[in-house]
């Protein structure tokens, strides 16, 4: 009888820390779709350079309201392809400003 009891113990156990498990799988991931939501409005603001009520109340539409997959991917496309042109320019005015500094060095060489 008192195998019964502890292999009743044991299974209980067992039921108690896969629940715990799950719960902190969905937990987990539903903090991390908040974050990246969090981190998407971040950059679409910084990208468009407004924080009007609009614009946060469009967003919080697509991102939390009615959450939309191919809105956010869209968006995120967007954002992406922003910050990929501001690193762009920001490489070319770094070489243009070396190039700059280059020239500048060499016509205050003296000529042979």
């Amino acid at each position: 009888m008192l195998n019964v009891e502890w292999g009743w113990v044991i299974w209980g156990i067992s039921i108690v820390l896969i629940a715990c498990t799950i719960g902190r799988t969905v937990y987990l991931h539903n903090a991390n779709q908040t974050l990246e939501s969090y981190a998407l409005r971040y950059r679409i603001l910084r990208m468009e350079h407004s924080e009007s009520d609009d614009s946060s109340c469009q967003l919080d539409s697509i991102l939390e309201t009615h959450r939309s997959e191919a809105e956010i991917k869209q968006l995120k496309e967007r954002v992406t392809n922003y910050e990929e042109a501001v690193q762009s320019q920001t490489e070319l005015a770094i070489q243009q400003q070396q190039l700059t500094e280059e020239w500048e060095e060499l016509s205050r060489q003296p000529k042979r």
